[in-house]
């Protein structure tokens, strides 16, 4: 529809959408809290998932589990529009306790291609490191506490 009967000027009827949608992106990610922030914030609380932030599936595409993409849901549609934007949260900006449940590799710039975790990219961080609270650091674990692939992370010890 044209601007001036009221409509965003675009001819593309899903790019319309994908545009119309965005305004649940504003009103998840404004800086000033609103009800529907709130609202929002809590229903992705919700969804039996526990996260330090509940806006984590949009930054982290693997924790988009099934319950949170149902197709009656306006959620997988706010997915969309968010990965539209091509938006990366900067790593140094997230607390290290929220690092543990991003994938590994995502934590590593310039990994070659060939790179064993370009094989794993659902390997969470939490599976090598632990969150250290006296240090205030991520430490590695060692060879007895694995619980993901044992062999493999003995031999990276």
């Amino acid at each position: 529809m044209p601007r001036h009967l009221g409509g965003v000027g675009l001819l593309n009827v899903a790019m319309q959408h994908l545009i119309l949608q965005m305004k649940w992106l504003i009103m998840l990610f404004s800086p000033q809290p609103s009800l529907v922030q709130v609202l929002l914030r809590h229903h992705f609380r919700l969804m039996g998932i526990t996260f330090t932030s509940p806006i984590l599936p949009f930054f982290c595409a693997i924790h988009r589990t099934p319950h949170l993409c149902h197709p009656t849901s306006v959620i997988p549609i706010m997915f969309t529009a968010f990965d539209h934007l091509n938006v990366t949260l900067p790593l140094e900006d997230i607390p290290l306790k929220s690092l543990l449940l991003f994938p590994l590799h995502s934590l590593f710039t310039r990994l070659p291609e060939s790179h064993w975790l370009e094989r794993h990219p659902k390997m969470l961080a939490n599976a090598f490191f632990r969150y250290d609270q006296s240090t205030n650091r991520l430490i590695m674990k060692r060879p007895g506490e694995y619980n993901v692939k044992p062999r493999l992370l003995s031999h990276l010890w």
